[in-house]
């Protein structure tokens, strides 16, 4: 299929067509060049960028080229590299979601005409939602929108971006001077020997790349919903394939003592870089190492000659912090049809005004897709089963937590459990009974990154076929925050480990799922003596669950106190009761706003003469959701 255009051909070149014209040599360095040339183009334009793409997913999408070529002399003067869905038949830009921006390339003289010609060509091709161009950088030309035969089939949208522009470097070096980036430096060389590496060579990348890819994927998970590339089995072959040609990826990795602790991959565009992926080690959260890895890649690309990094559209807060210039790229929407083109803007004057609704009660765009993703992979009789459970609970609700201490000095009744996992963050992804959970994954892996943050220490165990098997936590020394985390109210526990929140999250096929249990708990509390033998061992159990059976019927521990909650038509209240036989409790999840509760026989609420903590806000969430698992 091709059209005419002044002195230029434009052709739709599909599948083997498209192949072939990516496999020739001379048409490898005439698309060079004109990338070269093209003021709008960056390295997900790139010859080297497509194929990698083409190849990685080729099972995938079949290649669509529109290209322009001169009718005289056959010279490559334009090309929009795409991909056609082989399931869907959907025609997106090559690249997918990898491609941050999703362009043409030709000359500023060629730019209208060729886009108007190719909109033409494409047109008969797409679904009902149509061709999405996003992002297209404000130096393309934009005449070609308002030409009478594309204005009528196209929906444009304009984004805000951040950018962060070096300029002289004396303001990067001045916010590297800062007390508090200093100190967050001096924290992370403490903890060993940092350095930010520059990854050049596939080896190099590969080196770290499972621990990115982890790291990655538990962030997107906890903030989005989605984790890239455990659902998306080409996505890590894509990005080493990507390595094989310099220039093409820009890749580094903030380590200790060699040891990835943030990462960075960006695209490359002449003099400065497209933010792409940036991750980090949760375990060292709170050490701000994202942050000290942006200001010292600022650095480094100042040094190198490089002018700024285009931080991307997207809203995210931590952009505006880094940002230091904004401009405005377009979204541009190609559809079959005038009809589907309306239908298009309906659709998004109505989310724009949803988005805004939203923003106004104070909810995020990202939440409001955590809810709907939460929803979307759940069965409808589960969703109205939890419903009418929390209906039940918010009516009246009924729950103890039983908090035991030992010796470490006396553990040595539990059977040890050699294959035990600690720190193995990324198991939580593992998890493969989606009614075992219980609520959105989104949910479990935030709460988890959050427990991490502050210093918890996670334990797994997987099955033979790599599934997860069991979790559990420790706390030491925990403050208040963490207190809440695990459960409200609780007593401050100085010099303690804290073992809480142990789950199976399989049913053995033998039925002696607390047998499988205990052997966990016991290498659990076998690594908490051996790590923190010095310190008072305790457990906060929630009764009726099979952690509390396993520590109350074991005569190494004995009962502390509990934390009685109750609630009735929402108001949730709870009491600290001292040492006494432990009473039955149904097994419902506790209130969240605690206050005390008057004694049945004198009417006066009991004395609490110790610190405690009580949640707020978002842990109140995070509480209710996790009590309805149990």
């Amino acid at each position: 299929m091709s059209a005419g255009c002044n002195d230029m051909e434009i052709r739709l070149l599909k599948d083997s067509s498209a192949q072939q014209f990516m496999a020739d040599t001379t048409r490898r360095e005439e698309w060079r060049a004109l990338a070269m040339n093209c003021a709008w183009a960056n390295s997900c334009q790139s010859h080297a960028f497509v194929g990698a793409w083409y190849g990685a997913y080729a099972t995938r999408y079949q290649p669509l080229l529109v290209v322009g070529t001169e009718k005289a002399s056959g010279q490559l003067r334009g090309v929009i590299a795409l991909a056609v869905s082989r399931k869907t038949g959907k025609v997106v830009a090559a690249g997918a979601q990898q491609a941050e921006y999703q362009t043409w390339i030709s000359s500023v003289e060629d730019a209208d005409a060729f886009m108007i010609a190719a909109v033409r060509l494409l047109r008969p091709m797409l679904g009902r939602n149509g061709l999405r161009l996003r992002y297209i950088p404000p130096e393309a030309p934009s005449a070609w929108q308002a030409d009478p035969t594309v204005a009528g089939v196209i929906l444009r949208q304009t984004h805000r971006r951040p950018l962060m522009a070096f300029g002289d470097g004396v303001k990067v070096e001045q916010s590297l001077k800062k007390s508090g980036n200093k100190s967050r430096i001096r924290r992370l060389k403490n903890v060993g020997e940092l350095e930010l590496a520059h990854l050049t060579t596939r080896d190099e990348l590969e080196k770290h790349l499972d621990s990115i890819i982890d790291h990655y994927d538990l962030r997107r998970m906890a903030l989005n919903g989605i984790a890239p590339f455990h659902e998306d089995p080409f996505k890590r072959q894509f990005h080493l394939a990507m390595m094989d040609v310099p220039g093409t990826l820009h890749a580094t990795a903030l380590t200790i003592d060699g040891r990835m602790v943030s990462a960075h991959f960006s695209a490359v565009s002449r003099s400065d870089v497209s933010l792409g992926l940036l991750t980090h080690d949760a375990a060292v959260g709170r050490l701000s190492p994202g942050k000290v890895h942006m200001l010292l890649l600022a650095q480094r690309l100042c040094k190198e000659g490089m002018s700024r990094i285009d931080l991307t559209p997207g809203g995210d807060a931590y952009k505006e912090r880094f940002a230091t210039d904004w401009d405005e790229v377009n979204e541009v929407t190609i559809f079959p049809s005038a009809f589907a083109a309306r239908m298009g803007r309906a659709k998004q004057a109505v989310a724009q005004r949803l988005i805004a609704i939203a923003a106004k009660r104070g909810i995020s765009t990202s939440q409001v897709k955590s809810v709907l993703a939460g929803m979307s992979e759940t069965p409808k009789s589960e969703l109205v089963k939890r419903g009418v459970i929390a209906a039940s609970r918010w009516i009246y609700s009924n729950r103890e937590c039983r908090v035991y201490a030992c010796d470490a000095s006396k553990l040595n009744s539990f059977v040890d459990a050699p294959d035990i996992r600690e720190g193995q963050i990324a198991d939580v992804l593992k998890i493969t009974d989606a009614k075992m959970l219980k609520r959105s994954r989104q949910a479990f892996v935030s709460e988890s990154l959050h427990r991490v943050e502050l210093g918890h220490r996670f334990y797994s165990k997987l099955d033979e076929e790599g599934r997860l098997v069991a979790t559990g936590w420790v706390a030491v020394d925990p403050d208040a925050e963490s207190l809440v985390l695990i459960a409200p109210a609780l007593k401050s526990a100085e010099k303690a480990a804290v073992l809480y929140d142990v789950r199976l999250w399989q049913t053995a096929r033998d039925g002696k799922d607390e047998s499988r249990l205990d052997a966990f708990v016991g290498g659990i509390l076998n690594d908490t003596v051996a790590r923190d033998g010095d310190r008072l061992i305790m457990v906060a159990a929630f009764a009726g669950t099979m952690l509390d059976e396993i520590v109350r019927t074991n005569g190494a521990f004995e009962h502390e106190y509990f934390v009685q909650y109750s609630s009735r038509f929402g108001r949730d209240h709870f009491r600290i009761l001292p040492e006494v036989a432990v009473t039955a409790a149904v097994n419902v999840a506790p209130p969240i706003n605690v206050e005390p509760v008057a004694d049945e026989q004198t009417g006066k609420a009991p004395a609490v003469d110790v610190a405690v903590a009580l949640p707020t806000g978002w842990q109140r969430l995070m509480i209710a959701q996790r009590e309805v698992e149990q």
